[in-house]
């Protein structure tokens, strides 16, 4: 096991985050794409190369602070060229030379691999088969959903085959869970200062979602975003927090959590809400040491707030999102339309698009009970990413698509279970995707997650990461040592 004076270095990392993003605040005016080339490059380049686990660690903390805030413009493409999207590129071209001097070092695909490989294949068939090539500023044309493919699906889809050959020793499963948190307590901790403060810390973000309903968004674009990644880190926090030993180290991790759960509150989202009790759920279930305290504070605050909801029902928050029943209405009409569409093309969907359901959905919206149809009419997605993948490639994308989750849970509770031969990092791994697990379903029944890029950028390098565990468990290769 790690030692956990490596938490106490985690908390002195984690308190100099701040630190570190108010300093970069002093280049806040600079050209970004010359500040990328500059110091990006040959910094990616070494760590592609030299350390490429610790560089897909690192991919997963820079582009959920710094995505919307450090990007250059390639010519007149429009496209942003940002730290994380040159590390994920250099990473791939890492592991490909790798494979090519040492293939065994690369770990085979397996049956999530090849999901993923046929599910993008099939993604681009449809579009070219499909889309507008016009570049109209609705139906987006070829170079728009190839941008969304790649944003949506390719990229997570790409960080789990990356974490299955590159996280491996056990000191790197624990840096991916102590990674996790980090990324939920940046993006939490900065979205809390800048609600507090009224000000927006780095360029081209905000404090306010796009709806401009108040909800925290931090460095992303979306509350439900923010709020499953904030929760992730409160999952991450309560894993660390069964293994920690030192005073230091627990006083850190409940801070982390409190910070969570305070962030995951201000998402104002009441699918973050429940996911996020549902992934507390799966940790209780799975872990046999879970702190009965963590659990007995969880029931203490549901008997508070039942007894003070005469008062908690008049706040506005509660009023605008908790009792507020146009989007419950909004997500049953939407619902209704993708199922009606789905029916009509239930084999290969209606096409692969960014734009197919807003520009497809006409002939088939409908009314449900006593839901009027409008509802359906202005958004333009589902509100449902597994709806949203059948109405673009009907049942056979939604099969492939969902393949990896139901693989990797069934693979990881299984491990989890074992009571000798795994070790305690690669346990910590798989409670925490476990859980990560029920809060992404969770969403994924209310969100577009294709939307969500850095979520699910978390969530599958922890689900490539239990497919790495399997396939050792597999072939009876043990995790290498803690000092690897």
């Amino acid at each position: 096991m790690i030692a956990s004076s490596a938490l106490t270095r985690t908390a002195l990392v984690g308190a100099l985050l701040p630190v570190i993003c108010f300093m970069a605040l002093s280049v806040a005016a600079a050209q970004w794409l010359s500040l990328i080339l500059v110091v990006a490059v040959p910094l990616g380049v070494v760590l592609a190369l030299r350390a490429p686990n610790l560089g897909l660690l690192a991919w997963l903390l820079v582009g959920a602070l710094f995505y919307s805030s450090i990007g250059g413009r390639i010519g007149g493409s429009g496209v942003a060229l940002t730290p994380d999207r040159l590390l994920i590129a250099l990473l791939a071209g890492a592991l490909f030379l790798r494979w090519a001097v040492r293939p065994q070092s690369v770990a085979p695909f397996g049956p999530i691999e090849w999901s993923m490989l046929s599910f993008v294949t099939l993604a681009v068939i449809s579009i070219l088969a499909t889309s507008d090539y016009r570049l109209g500023p609705l139906t987006g044309g070829l170079r728009r959903d190839l941008v969304y493919l790649a944003q949506g699906y390719a990229i997570p889809f790409a960080g789990a085959i990356f974490a299955k050959s590159l996280l491996q020793s056990r000191r790197d499963l624990h840096r991916a869970v102590v990674t996790v948190m980090l990324v939920g307590l940046a993006v939490g901790g900065l979205g809390l200062v800048q609600y507090v403060t009224s000000t927006t810390l780095l360029p081209e973000t905000s404090r306010s979602s796009a709806d401009d309903t108040g909800r925290v968004v931090s460095t992303l674009t979306a509350p439900a975003e923010f709020g499953m990644l904030v929760a992730a880190s409160v999952f991450a926090a309560i894993v660390l927090f069964t293994r920690a030993r030192t005073l230091g180290a627990r006083a850190f991790l409940l801070a982390v959590m409190a910070i969570g759960l305070v962030s995951a509150a201000l998402s104002e989202t009441r699918s973050v809400w429940f996911g996020l009790a549902v992934g507390v759920v799966i940790l209780a279930r799975f872990r046999p040491g879970f702190p009965r305290k963590l659990l007995v504070a969880g029931i203490t605050l549901v008997v508070l707030a039942g007894l003070s909801w005469s008062v908690i029902r008049t706040a506005d928050v509660v009023q605008t999102r908790v009792l507020a029943v146009s989007p419950v209405y909004n997500r049953i009409a939407l619902g209704a339309t993708a199922l009606n569409m789905a029916t009509a093309h239930p084999v290969l969907g209606s096409g692969f698009g960014r734009h197919t359901f807003a520009t497809e959905k006409w002939p088939y919206i409908t009314s449900f009970g006593s839901v009027p149809a409008w509802f359906a009419i202005d958004p333009g997605v589902p509100h449902n990413e597994f709806l949203h993948v059948l109405v673009q490639l009907g049942l056979v994308g939604l099969v492939l698509f969902l393949q990896p989750f139901w693989l990797s849970w069934r693979w990881g509770s299984a491990l989890v279970r074992r009571t000798s031969g795994l070790s305690d990092e690669s346990r910590d791994a798989l409670l925490l995707f476990l859980a990560m697990a029920g809060m992404y379903v969770v969403n994924g029944l209310f969100v577009d997650l294709a939307f969500c890029t850095y979520a699910s950028n978390v969530f599958y390098v922890m689900l490539g990461i239990v497919a790495g565990i399997h396939h050792r468990a597999r072939s009876g290769a043990p995790p290498r040592s803690a000092a690897a």
